[in-house]
């Protein structure tokens, strides 16, 4: 069903948004033996691979509680989650939120 939407508004900018993560870099890297079991539900590279073949500029996901960005060809993977507070760099809810934000251009 995503291939035929991708297919049908090709000629768009398309900003691909999902919860789960599309790609193998946002899944919990050096993972203990909870974690390599838990990676598996974590999301799925075809989102990804779909994302590529139809030169989706921006792609934006959630699911993890971290915040990372990964480029492949023109195609840039965001992950830009709040996070839990224990998580936080600064300790403020404010601070933390504008620090997760980000432009893009379309």
């Amino acid at each position: 069903k995503l291939e035929n939407q991708l297919t049908l508004y090709n000629h768009k900018h398309i900003v691909l948004v999902t919860h789960v993560v599309p790609i193998k870099q946002f899944i919990v890297q050096n993972p203990d033996h909870i974690w390599r079991y838990l990676n598996a539900f974590l999301g799925s590279p075809r989102y990804g691979s779909l994302a590529l073949k139809h030169n989706v500029r921006y792609i934006i996901c959630g699911h993890v509680h971290y915040r990372k960005k990964v480029r492949i060809k023109n195609s840039e993977f965001i992950c830009n989650c709040l996070n839990y507070s224990s998580q936080w760099l600064t300790g403020n809810a404010s601070e933390e939120i504008a620090l997760s934000l980000q432009t893009i251009d379309i």
